[in-house]
């Protein structure tokens, strides 16, 4: 796993494969070391390299959802700041299509042996 910051404020892992990335943005309170002490988990994003679509380049296509929360900034500032760390960290290159979102999980339920106390 590639872990990576965005800025001061927001924090992020990857997992790579070769035509595709996907995570997870935290928000980072750090100490007055700079320390982080507390991750709060913000926006997933899912990143993969458009081969061949008709009428454009071959480009990555990045969509980053992020939660209704009061830690979360806006989408786009929060996308650009992903788009960026991705290049800077060689996990992307341009030419680049950003897709940004609010969302919130709506419902969920486990399948089969989830939990460790079952």
């Amino acid at each position: 796993m590639h872990r990576f910051d965005l800025n001061e404020t927001y924090f992020a892992d990857c997992v790579v494969s070769e035509q595709a990335r996907a995570g997870q943005i935290l928000h980072v309170k750090r100490d007055n070391f700079g320390h982080a002490v507390t991750l709060t988990g913000i926006a997933r994003y899912f990143a993969w390299k458009q081969e061949f679509i008709e009428g454009y380049n071959s480009h990555w296509r990045i969509d980053c959802f992020v939660r209704r929360h009061l830690l979360a900034a806006d989408p786009t500032l929060i996308g650009d700041a992903l788009v960026a760390a991705l290049v800077r960290e060689g996990l992307a290159a341009e030419p680049i299509w950003l897709s940004t979102h609010r969302s919130d999980d709506e419902k969920g339920k486990p399948y089969g042996k989830l939990y460790e106390e079952e």
